[in-house]
């Protein structure tokens, strides 16, 4: 063994000793030594097997000592003893003739990558969510505007239809994305979808009062985070529980987690300054909550194997390779689908904001209101242009101007901004696409389907 992998080996030993100190002194004291000898084994093993298959176990070894401290926690110490530790306690399974619990999964238990799974589509969900607001936000509008003119009703700006798209966003593709992942475990699992939307939109609603409250009485905007954050965490894994506490014991604690993982984001503005620390901030809350959840499930008494052979029967039924060639057309049907309705209600929602007969009227009227407020005195320096220079999607166009404003806005540092956005030219005119909506890939997909306005 080399030098160097020999120093790595003693520093990530002493990481994992020191994880050990999260146990309950009891029980800490009872099983240090058999917890670290169990490690030291593992890890030794992989040493010689090079430099990654030490970092994999590290790793893995690390998640189960994070899940075996959850596990004690949910469970008595007085059962523990009882049992005389039949089932496996110490993480990374019975090695070398070593008793625990299993963190590594049985048949009815998620295994630890199934943490690695959670985290992840805990992740893609945020954009996926902004992928669906805006059709969802398109279909509100149109039925807002249905309703207006009947005189019922109306919404006052397209910005709050954007924010409700957004919501419904997340609770579809966090719901569903969950129930995937927890159907082969839990008992009516569908019944996950509704409790999780529900908690979405509610605690919604609740921060859009708390925002409009902290405004009213000036609050820093910190404090106004931290209250929402805590806020979704608590509603969502209030009406979760409902659930939960139908099938599995103390599942109070998901309240907990969930509290615990919302108020990670927290770390967002105080950490966060760089592209990998904002992902791995983000991904804190799909971390907290998949091993919490898979602490919950080992914790379930015994279980039939209904739900798991359930979800199975219809994929066993037909030939490998017709599966395939479905999901390869369905993927491609999908791409070509998504790719029109997302353009099209971007698009949408563009023209609902207002139309303009040239981009330089367009980059006027989007500049013309101050921010944080502040009050717009003069606009200078307006230009747009193509932003291809090539030629290439000719209706798509970038515009600017030097914005001045009378004192400096809320959240701000100076009172001007340079102002720059997107343009693209549809039928009717001239509209507005944020940068975040992609309109340069919009713009492609206006070239595709024939959806561009005609040139000057």
């Amino acid at each position: 063994m080399s030098p160097i992998r020999s120093h790595l080996l003693r520093w990530l030993l002493q990481i994992s000793s020191t994880l050990t100190l999260l146990y309950p002194r009891a029980f800490r004291e009872d099983y240090k030594h058999e917890i670290r000898a169990v490690n030291k084994a593992i890890m030794d093993d992989a040493c010689e097997r090079g430099f990654t298959a030490l970092m994999l176990v590290f790793v893995r070894e690390m998640v189960a000592i994070i899940q075996s401290v959850l596990v004690v926690y949910l469970s008595s110490l007085e059962d523990l003893r009882e049992a005389h530790m039949k089932s496996e306690i110490v993480p990374g399974g019975p090695q070398n003739g070593t008793q625990g619990i299993a963190l590594s999964g049985g048949p009815g238990n998620p295994k630890i990558r199934w943490v690695s799974g959670w985290v992840l589509l805990s992740v893609l969900a945020i954009p996926f969510a902004g992928l669906l607001m805006a059709p969802i936000s398109t279909f509100l509008l149109a039925v807002v505007n249905a309703f207006s003119a009947f005189g019922w009703f109306t919404i006052g700006s397209g910005e709050i239809t954007q924010a409700i798209g957004t919501l419904f966003g997340l609770a579809i593709t966090t719901s569903v994305t969950q129930w995937w992942l927890l159907r082969p475990f839990l008992p009516s699992a569908q019944r996950w979808i509704p409790v999780t939307m529900a908690g979405w939109l509610v605690g919604g609603l609740v921060i859009a009062a708390e925002v409009t409250l902290s405004n009213s009485l000036g609050l820093p905007t910190m404090l106004t985070f931290a209250l929402g954050a805590v806020s979704i965490g608590a509603i969502l894994g209030g009406a979760q529980m409902l659930y939960l506490r139908r099938v599995i014991p103390n599942a109070g604690w998901w309240f907990v987690i969930n509290v615990l993982a919302f108020s990670s984001l927290l770390l967002v503005g105080r950490s966060a300054t760089s592209l990998i620390e904002g992902l791995v901030v983000i991904s804190l809350p799909g971390l907290i909550t998949g091993v919490g959840m898979r602490a919950l499930i080992i914790r379930m008494p015994e279980r039939s194997g209904e739900a798991t052979v359930s979800t199975q029967r219809w994929g066993r039924s037909l030939p490998r390779w017709s599966l395939l060639i479905f999901t390869g057309l369905s993927l491609i049907l999908l791409f070509f689908l998504g790719t029109w309705v997302y353009a099209k209600s971007h698009l949408a929602l563009a023209k609902n904001e207002g139309i303009y007969d040239t981009p330089d009227e367009a980059v006027l009227a989007l500049n013309s209101s101050g921010w944080g407020g502040a009050e717009v005195i003069r606009i200078e320096n307006v230009h747009a242009g193509p932003n291809f220079p090539n030629g290439k999607l000719p209706h798509v166009w970038f515009g600017g101007a030097d914005v001045y404003l009378d004192r400096i806005p809320v959240g701000g540092r100076w009172d001007y901004y340079a102002a720059g956005s997107y343009y693209l030219r549809v039928e009717e005119g001239w509209v507005h696409v944020s940068e975040g909506a992609l309109p340069e890939y919009i713009g492609w997909v206006m070239a595709l389907y024939d959806l561009e306005g005609a040139g000057d």
